[in-house]
Order: C-alpha cells, then sequence, then structure tokens
C-alpha cells in the first residue's frame, strides 16, 4: 500500500473569537425604489468576506408548522423545542462537540444558502463538495471501493497562464526528488489509489467559477514479482502494481457549446502534465481523449438569425449543476455495471452518451437535498429539514426576489443522446413541420440548423438525402429505398472517403473531440441540395489536444513509452427503425403509418417559436416529447 504521509505537527490552538453582532436592521426602503433593484438577478459567484471566524449559532425564525396538532394521528410532532440557543445538550441528546467553530458545517450551511439563493445562481465550490461527499456514502461498497472523487481543482491553477501553471508543477513537485509517488503532493496521491476518477475542475482564474468535469479510467500496470525465481511458472513473473498509474482512457466534458474547444483542450493538457508529474502515463493502448457526448449548454438552436441568443437562453450559470448531474449518472452506470459484474470495466458501455435531457431545477433541487442530508450527517442526525417562511433576502448588499427558486421549463429541450449535425452540435427533439411547411416558412429555422423528425412521409422522390443523424431524422426518414443517397455505405472502410463513421460496422476507432464533418444534415427535405452543396454555417472545429511525451518512470520498471495512436472510436448515434410501406403486414397497419399517427399524438402543435416551453401553472403538460 502507498507509504503514508508523516503527520504535520498540530498548530497552536487559536483564541474563538465572540461571535460578531447582529447586523441593524435596514431603514426601509420605497416601494419603487425596491422593485427597480429586485430586477436584476443574483448571477455573482459568492465570495466568502474577510473578517473574523465565522460563528455558527442557533436562531429563533418562524417555521411552517401545524399550529395545533389536537386529534390529528399518523403524523410526526415535535412536542418539545430546542429550549435555549446557548444550550449544546438537553436531556440524552448531544450536539458535536465544536459545532459552532466546525468549518465543515459552515460550508455547508453556505452551501445550502447559495442553492436556495436562486434557480440560475452560480454554484460555488462548497456545493459541489458537500453533494458529492453525501452522494459518494450512499453507493454501494464495490463501487466506493473503486471510485475517487478528487477535490475541486483551484481555478487559479487550471485556468492561469501557461507560464503560471509550470511554475506551480515547480513549486508543488521537487525536481531534486525522483519521479514518483514519494515526491507527489498529498493533494494529488488520492490519483493513484483507485480505477475510476472523478475531478470537477474550475477552469476560470478569477471571478464566476465555470466548472468542467474530467473523467479518468486508470489501470494498475505489471511490474516484476521480487519473489519469482528460475523454475517459478512464467505467468508469475509479473505482478500488478500496488498503485494506478496507467491511463487506459480519459474523458474532459464541457458543455458549453460557444466554447471553440479551447478551454477543453487546455484543462486536459493540464491534467495529463500533473499526471507525469506523477509518474502517471498513458498506457500502451491510449488513443487520445475519449469524447463523451451530454446535452449542450446554450445550443445553437436557441440563437436568433442574428446568431444572438434569445433572452434566458444563454447559460453561462449552470457548469455546477451539470458536472454534478453528470458524475452521479455515471456513478450510476458504474453502479448498475457492477451490479451484473462487480470489478470489471467495460469501456462502451461506460463512455456511452448520457441522458439527452439536463433538468437545472430538478438537479439543484437534488443538491438542496443532499447538503441538507450533509448538514443533519455533521451535527449527529439530531436536526430536521424545515420550510421557513422568507420575508426578504440579499446577496451581499443586493436584494434578490424571494421566489426566484421558482423552476423554468423554457430552454430545456429534449436532445437525441450521441447525435451531431454537419457543424458538429447535438441534434434537439423538435415539432415536425407539417405539410406543405418548409424551414423557410419559420424565420427561427435555418436548412443548417439541427431539430428532430420531420413529418415527410414521401419514401422516393427526394432521395433520402435528408436521412438524419438519429433514426434518420429529417428529410425522409432515410433510405428506405436502399440507393444510399445520404452517403451511408454500409461496407465503407476506414479510409473511404465516403466513410461516415455511421455505418455501425466499419474499422472507425475516431473518438476525437473533432466535430464529424460528414455527419447528417437534418435540414427539411426541401432544403437539403443546399446544405449539401454549401458549406455549413459558422463551422466550429476543435483543436485536438496536444500530446505530451512521458518522462521516464523511476518508480516502476514499466517506462510508460507510448506511441502516437489514431483518434480514439467516435460513438456511432443510434439509428432508429426505417418504416414500412402499406397495409401489409398481416391484416395489421403498416409501420409507416403507425409512426406518422405516433407523430400527431406527439405533435399536434403547429410548429412556431419552440425554443420555449408551452408549459405554464394550469396546463403543466408538453406536447413536446419531453420528460
Amino acid at each position: 500500500m502507498p507509504p503514508k504521509a508523516d503527520a504535520a505537527p498540530a498548530a497552536p490552538a487559536a483564541p474563538i473569537p465572540a461571535a460578531p453582532a447582529a447586523p441593524a436592521a435596514p431603514a426601509k426602503t420605497p416601494k419603487q425604489a425596491i422593485k427597480k433593484v429586485v430586477k436584476k438577478v443574483v448571477k455573482t459567484a459568492a465570495v466568502p468576506p474577510d473578517g473574523p471566524l465565522t460563528v455558527m449559532d442557533l436562531v429563533r425564525t418562524n417555521v411552517l408548522d401545524v399550529a395545533d396538532m389536537g386529534v390529528r394521528g399518523g403524523r410526526t410532532s415535535y412536542p418539545k423545542r430546542w429550549p435555549a440557543k446557548n444550550r449544546d445538550k438537553v436531556g440524552p441528546i448531544t450536539l458535536p462537540v465544536g459545532w459552532r467553530q466546525n468549518k465543515r458545517i459552515l460550508n455547508a450551511w453556505d452551501a445550502l444558502q447559495i442553492l436556495q439563493t436562486s434557480r440560475d445562481m452560480y454554484l460555488i465550490g462548497h456545493c459541489l463538495t458537500e453533494s458529492f461527499d453525501h452522494y459518494a456514502r450512499t453507493l454501494p461498497d464495490p463501487v466506493r471501493d473503486d471510485v475517487r472523487i478528487m477535490d475541486l481543482g483551484p481555478g487559479h491553477v487550471f485556468g492561469a497562464t501557461d507560464e503560471a501553471f509550470a511554475a506551480y508543477l515547480t513549486r508543488q513537485f521537487n525536481p531534486s526528488l525522483p519521479i514518483g509517488y514519494e515526491r507527489t503532493p498529498a493533494r494529488y496521491r488520492p490519483l493513484y489509489e483507485k480505477p475510476y476518477v472523478f475531478w470537477t475542475i474550475d477552469a476560470e482564474p478569477t471571478g464566476v467559477h465555470h466548472w468542467v468535469t474530467v473523467i479518468i479510467h486508470l489501470e494498475q500496470p505489471p511490474i516484476p514479482n521480487p519473489d519469482w525465481v528460475e523454475g517459478d511458472p512464467e505467468e508469475d513473473r509479473f505482478v500488478k502494481d500496488q498503485l494506478f498509474r496507467r491511463v487506459e482512457s480519459i474523458a474532459v466534458v464541457d458543455p458549453d457549446a460557444t466554447d471553440d474547444g479551447s478551454r477543453t483542450t487546455r484543462i486536459y493538457n493540464r491534467v495529463i502534465a500533473l499526471l507525469h508529474q506523477c509518474a502517471i502515463y498513458v498506457n500502451a493502448s491510449f488513443q487520445g481523449p475519449t469524447t463523451l457526448w451530454v446535452p449542450p449548454a446554450s445550443p445553437v438552436q436557441y440563437q436568433g438569425e442574428n446568431g444572438e441568443y434569445e433572452e434566458g437562453a444563454r447559460d453561462i450559470w449552470s457548469s455546477g449543476l451539470r458536472s454534478f448531474d453528470l458524475v452521479r449518472q455515471m456513478l450510476i452506470r458504474l453502479t448498475e455495471s457492477y451490479s451484473v459484474a462487480p470489478g470489471v470495466h467495460n469501456g462502451d458501455d461506460f463512455w456511452r452518451p448520457t441522458c439527452g435531457w439536463f433538468n437545472p431545477d430538478a438537479v439543484r433541487t437534488e443538491m438542496i437535498g443532499y447538503v441538507a442530508m450533509q448538514l443533519n450527517f455533521y451535527m449527529g442526525y439530531n436536526t430536521r429539514v424545515a420550510i421557513e417562511t422568507v420575508a426578504s433576502m440579499q446577496f451581499d448588499d443586493r436584494l434578490v426576489i424571494t421566489n426566484k427558486l421558482e423552476p423554468d421549463r423554457n430552454f430545456t429541450d429534449l436532445f437525441i443522446p450521441g447525435s451531431r449535425d454537419v457543424n458538429g452540435q447535438p441534434i434537439m427533439w423538435a415539432e415536425p413541420l407539417e405539410e406543405g411547411e418548409n424551414s423557410d416558412d419559420d424565420p427561427e429555422v435555418d436548412g443548417e440548423e439541427v431539430f428532430g423528425p420531420g413529418d415527410d412521409d414521401d419514401d422516393d422522390d427526394d432521395g433520402g438525402a435528408g436521412g438524419g443523424a438519429v433514426g434518420n431524422v429529417g428529410g425522409d426518414r432515410g433510405d428506405a429505398d436502399g440507393d444510399h443517397a445520404d452517403g451511408d455505405h454500409a461496407d465503407d472502410g476506414d479510409n473511404d472517403d465516403n466513410d461516415d463513421n455511421d455505418d455501425g460496422d466499419d474499422g472507425n476507432k475516431s473518438k476525437s473531440n473533432v466535430p464529424d464533418p460528414k455527419g447528417k444534415s437534418t435540414a427539411s427535405s426541401s432544403r437539403i441540395e443546399t446544405s449539401k452543396e454549401v458549406a455549413p454555417r459558422d463551422p466550429k472545429t476543435i483543436a485536438p489536444p496536444k500530446k505530451t511525451s512521458p518522462e521516464t518512470d523511476s518508480d516502476s520498471s514499466d517506462d510508460g513509452t507510448t506511441k502516437k495512436k489514431p483518434a480514439a472510436e467516435k460513438t456511432p448515434p443510434p439509428k432508429g427503425p426505417k418504416p414500412g410501406k402499406g397495409k401489409n403486414n398481416g391484416g395489421e397497419e403498416g409501420e409507416e403509418e403507425d409512426l406518422e399517427r405516433l407523430y400527431k399524438e406527439l405533435f399536434s402543435k403547429k410548429k412556431g417559436t419552440k425554443r420555449k416551453s408551452p408549459s405554464d401553472a394550469t396546463e403543466p403538460g408538453s406536447k413536446k416529447p419531453r420528460n
């Protein structure tokens, strides 16, 4: 097992200052001034204020409760309230020693307040740390034994300039010591301990956080067996290293659709450089970074004709929520896999596309619950969640509207997992065009933008040129006539110029994060030829991350030498069934008519402004295929 670091000498106990006096009540503000101030939603990262140590306390507030339980049976009640805020013991109940000065309790309390401020409030690091900590404790033991959720990567390191990052590595990793475990700082030693590493990193050096998620699968390299001698079985000559020091696969996930890939590339290069300082190298079969498909933030479908986002559609606040949601999904995925074969890594299953719907309000609600339970955990479970009435709310010196936590279903559309259009953008489900319509009729729809299935029942006339990237989305539902008009050749090879990475059985092994330039357009059939002949509008190309050569590994006989590899396998988009023709299925209706009826049931509303949910307080349902 890894040697334990020497214990640091205990710091002398600092005197605990008295709790600060409660601030004076603010003067009443005229109603007109309040309305003017509260129009601005709080969108600033929370920064702990300077000053003396904050002391937690018990404050009497107005909590929602039943005034008189009376004869109500079958209900939980609280006959006795906590008698005084200066009491830490009531009967057999004792609160944790030093809880008022416990920094983890303070951090969790801060996280809970930030999460409950508004639905579009940025998350600070404590929100993620405390949520991850609680969620990890709920995992089954076989999964917990194989998973490491790292401490958050600080923005002043991973968001700094190249020179500042290089200087940081020099300070952290003493160059006078041999490379390997011994010289690795304590905060990075957990990287060696488990095969699965989840690492949320702040990509911004200052100001508002932008959280990027790094997921790594590590392996134990073979090392010479010190007990092996001539005559022993050859298979016993090598044993697995105790440390996980070989990268089998790694993904850096940033859902921000407005980034050109430079942020992801920077984080990838810096993580690889840091791993090399730890003598953790890529293995011989490494094929570059893995592309893990996630639904995008600020998708292009929410842009107008001028390229500007619709009001409220630009998502610059959900990166923390998305990181937590992604890690939770991957841990659930790992739990399901371990339920079948504990300890077995299935790369195809592990790296498959994630869910096509991200609901920020649902994720925030989940995190609120986890952090509240984390506070219960810190308090010895002698506390309970309560609902408190709120008359006013402030973030620093700014007023916050008290009902800003209310969910909003606008701009929460459903995306097709694993899908990409000609511009490399994920495909959104939307209502199909009605008969006689085309994308020119809708000023918000461009022929090269990406939407869900069209409603063209013609199976032969337009040649199937609009076969969609997923389930023959758009155009005429693909190649029922078998003429491969969409450029998809079932027998094309790795280097075939017409290879579209979508034949399902070819030799493609591309997992690079460069969008596939041959992806299918999902424009309506009337715009397909134009879409195919004209270069994509504002194509976005992501530069592939640089490869860093491994250093000499003096910590093991395995030198970690790597060679240049082809791009990793690109996850092919799923294919849907191709519709049949007519009523010749043993007296039953044809599959094509079944699909037509299904589409009419799902999409009965005429296509118009589809970016916003039609749901309201009186009619929560939606006619789009939303969760």
